[in-house]
C-alpha cells in the first residue's frame, strides 16, 4: 500500500488500483487532488449504496454505484461518498 504514497495524483487523471492496495486514507488523496481511482472492493468492506447508475453490461462492467462507507474508521479516512466519474 505504501506505493500509493509515492504516486503524485494529477487532476483529472484516472488510476486503476488493485484491491490489495485499497486504503481509504491513501485513496482520499486522489479525491483531494481532483483525480479518480477505480478499484474492486475487498471482501468485508461495509458500504451503503446511495445510487445505482445505468451501464452497458456488454463492456464487462458489472455494476456502477455511488456508495458511502459505513464503518466509522473507514468513514473517518474517506469522509465523502465514493463516486463514479
Amino acid at each position: 500500500m505504501r506505493v500509493l504514497d509515492e504516486v503524485l495524483p494529477e487532476p483529472g487523471a484516472f488510476y486503476v488500483i488493485d484491491r490489495g492496495y485499497v486504503d481509504f486514507q491513501r485513496l482520499y488523496r486522489f479525491v483531494l487532488a481532483g483525480a479518480f481511482s477505480v478499484t474492486r472492493m475487498k471482501t468485508g468492506v461495509q458500504l451503503n449504496r446511495l445510487e445505482s447508475r445505468p451501464m452497458d453490461k456488454s463492456t464487462g462492467v458489472r455494476s456502477d454505484h455511488v456508495v458511502w462507507l459505513t464503518t466509522p474508521q473507514s468513514a473517518t479516512h474517506y469522509p465523502e461518498r465514493l463516486p463514479s466519474p
